[in-house]
């Protein structure tokens, strides 16, 4: 494999792992589909 084929390689595999490291979910902002206070909230 040549070098530049192994670099490409490298750096796709570390955007997919930064990507994926850490993902921000946060109960609090979470707000099922079709609430009825949903046009109320700011």
């Amino acid at each position: 494999m040549s070098i530049r084929a192994r670099s490409i390689v490298w750096l796709l595999a570390v955007l997919t792992l930064a990507g994926c490291a850490n993902p921000r979910w946060s109960d609090s902002d979470y707000r099922p589909l079709g609430e009825p206070q949903a046009a109320q909230r700011k």
